[in-house]
């Protein structure tokens, strides 16, 4: 009898013993399997992630280099204001006037992706920002009419604003426009 209650007690002793000990332990792979899942969760949404950045990337590889110069002749990726200017005398030379002053006023992006400058009509997209300008330019009302058909024409984005026609005393008409073309905001860090 002796034997049997020594016995039982060292089982339950042992019992106990393991119990205590391994608690902690099992508190710890309990934690490590909860970080496991949090792990695992995190790891299948990168492969997702990457999977979609891949997908993307393969589109825009897929876009031929001359489609890729049009879009960045339309809305251009870095501030070109020279390139306007050269544009718009391009465009005023073709069209028989004399383009005699360009003022280029780059406009700021707010934190939302929202131009501040856009006005009550619409507001510019987000990653483009509006950039403002004025070309101040003389010739006849034809070749007035035939550059704004052509700047209508042209790969970049323009939107006239304003339009004021005075007479010189010369004899030929002055045109000042004021407008908005647009450019790729430059990107943030996230």
């Amino acid at each position: 009898m002796f034997k049997i209650i020594v016995s039982i007690f060292f089982v339950a002793a042992a019992v106990i013993i393991f119990f205590t000990k391994t608690k902690t332990e099992f508190a710890e792979v309990k934690l490590l399997r909860a970080k496991e899942a949090s792990y695992s969760g995190a790891m299948e949404s990168s492969k997702k992630i990457k999977q979609s950045v891949d997908k993307i990337l393969g589109d825009y590889n897929q876009i031929s280099e001359n489609e890729r110069e049009r879009v960045d002749k339309a809305i251009p990726s870095k501030p070109e204001t020279m390139k306007l200017a050269v544009d718009l005398d391009g465009l005023a030379a073709r069209s028989g006037l004399t383009l005699k002053s360009v003022e280029v006023k780059d406009m700021s992006v707010s934190d939302s992706g929202e131009n501040q400058a856009a006005d009550q009509t619409g507001s510019v997209p987000r990653g483009a920002e509006t950039v403002s300008f004025t070309a101040k330019l003389s010739g006849s009302y034809e070749a007035f009419y035939s550059f704004l058909r052509d700047l209508e024409k042209s790969l970049r984005l323009t939107d006239l604003k304003n339009v004021k026609v005075t007479s010189s005393s010369a004899g030929a008409l002055e045109f000042l426009i004021e407008a908005d073309t647009y450019r790729q905001a430059p990107e943030r860090a996230i």
